[in-house]
């Protein structure tokens, strides 16, 4: 707040004049936002979209892989689900910029919810391909060219950490018991 008081919307643009700067409430500007502020607040996240929506299971599947970033919201983010789906099997991937995107230079943090078999929380181990980074242009047309090569082109350099990826989830999931059956049941796409 940078100690000025928090200015409502009909006297934004006079305390913009006076102060040169204002501080608004999102709960004034967007008041919906009011009904979820306190679970922000709870979680201690500045926003809760990025990081709730990834806990929400509108298919009501029973195996579910949720990216988390911050560590620290773990407890809030395991009440949750075992409170919204207590018979999903879950688990929390600390993967790249909080997704379930397993890194390729070194393990992946993982976190075990209502018992996903043969796992316990730990790591999962890294692509084992050492894989360069590729620029992708910020466009549709540019995205749908990247992925229609990484899945069409089998010597695409990004091609086994995907399978690895797909394999993981396989286990994950409950399709395999290990990386061997989730490569076998993944030999269409190699």
């Amino acid at each position: 707040r940078l100690g000025l008081p928090i200015s409502k919307p009909e006297t934004a643009l006079s305390d913009l004049n006076a102060n040169r700067i204002i501080c608004l409430s999102q709960e004034d500007i967007t008041p919906e936002l009011a009904i979820i502020a306190p679970i922000r607040r709870e979680l201690g996240l500045r926003s809760i979209f990025n990081t709730v929506e990834k806990a929400l299971n509108p298919m009501n599947v029973s195996h579910m892989a949720v990216g988390y970033f911050h560590e620290t919201i773990l407890p809030s983010m395991e009440a949750m689900v075992v409170a919204a789906h207590p018979h999903a099997q879950a688990i929390f991937i600390g993967g790249q910029e909080g997704s379930v995107g397993l890194y390729t230079h070194r393990p992946t943090k993982t976190y075990r919810v209502n018992g996903v078999p043969d796992h316990q929380s730990g790591t999962l181990p890294p692509v084992r391909e050492n894989t360069e980074p590729v620029s992708v242009e910020p466009t549709e047309e540019a995205y749908t060219q990247y992925y229609r090569a990484l899945l069409e082109n089998p010597l695409h350099p990004h091609r086994k950490a995907l399978l690895w990826q797909a394999a993981t989830f396989l286990i994950l999931g409950g399709v395999a018991s290990g990386m061997d059956e989730a490569f076998v049941k993944l030999e269409h796409l190699r």
